[in-house]
């Protein structure tokens, strides 16, 4: 449901469509004390690509961090909105959240 939100918003142009601000936009999430970057390039319809840079440290104290983003990766191309990790996911999925609101018009 929370992706659903995410990707439906409240800025839409005439007809009817999200309407973002083409370009590169990151934001970072904490794991700990250290930080995840998540990197989406957006045109002016939503999402073209996700990625993640994931520092080696977060990997090993937070192993189900890496099979989420993959996870979540494929649940936005699909459009499904499932996940084994729950907790993991909440934070990447704010994350994209707050990436996507910097590049609505």
């Amino acid at each position: 449901l929370v992706l659903i939100f995410f990707l439906t918003g409240r800025n839409k142009g005439s007809d009817g469509a999200e309407v973002y601000y083409p370009g590169v936009y990151t934001t970072s999430v904490s794991f700990g004390s250290q930080a995840l970057t998540v990197e989406m390039v957006m045109d002016s319809h939503g999402i073209q690509s996700i990625e993640y840079a994931i520092p080696e440290s977060i990997s090993s104290v937070y192993p189900l961090v890496e099979p989420t983003c993959s996870s979540i990766g494929k649940q936005l191309e699909s459009g499904t909105t499932t996940s084994e990790s729950q907790d993991t996911a909440s934070y990447l999925l704010r994350a994209i959240e707050l990436t996507m609101e910097k590049a609505k018009r």
